[in-house]
This record gives structure tokens, C-alpha cells and sequence, in this order.
């Protein structure tokens, strides 16, 4: 499918660092992006990367749309929900930075 050649790009990540984080493996794809499990070399943990499609901050109102969400998430506590550490930039992409959670 169209997916494919996207998939392939998206591999190239691993072993990548954004900022302090290595990226090690995709864990899945949902409709915003991709989303990664990394080390954070500084913290010595694990870290899911959400890394939000280029295109999708250039339809307007995207970009505003994912700070609140970023916002609501900084904010949220919950067991089954990882925290927000922060977002990255990658190049034109925006990374969300966020606690991962095994299961």
C-alpha cells in the first residue's frame, strides 16, 4: 500500500538522536504519525517519540491543535496514559516527547 514506502522511510530513524534521545524501535502508527520507543541517554530511560506528519501542521489550525493537546497531556496524570516530558523538533516534523508505557 501507499503506507509502505513511508514505513521504509520511518526505519532510517532507528539509531537516530533527537536531542538527548536514541531512537530504538517503532512501536506504532497511528493516524497523527509514528510513534517510537527511545533511550533518553542523559536520564538513562526509556521514552515513546510521537512524531507528529509534517503535513498535518500545515493544514491550519494543526500546529495550535497539537500544543493543546501537548497542553491537556503535559497535565494529565494517569496510569495507562504516559506523561508528557516535552517536544522536540526534528527538521519540519514536531516530536512529542512522552513516558512509555510497556503493555
Amino acid at each position: 500500500g501507499p503506507g509502505e514506502a513511508q514505513i521504509e522511510l520511518d526505519r532510517r530513524m532507528i539509531g537516530e538522536r533527537i536531542g538527548p534521545y536514541r531512537v530504538l524501535e517503532m512501536v506504532g502508527i497511528g493516524g497523527m504519525g509514528t510513534v517510537w520507543r527511545a533511550t533518553d541517554e542523559f536520564l538513562d530511560r526509556d521514552v515513546a517519540l510521537k512524531v507528529v506528519r509534517p503535513e498535518l501542521l500545515a493544514k491550519p489550525g494543526l500546529a495550535d491543535r497539537f500544543r493543546a493537546e501537548a497542553i491537556v497531556l503535559a497535565r494529565l496524570q494517569h496510569p495507562n496514559i504516559g506523561g508528557l516530558y516535552g517536544v522536540e523538533r526534528r527538521g519540519e516534523e514536531y516530536v512529542m516527547v512522552m513516558e512509555f508505557v510497556d503493555g
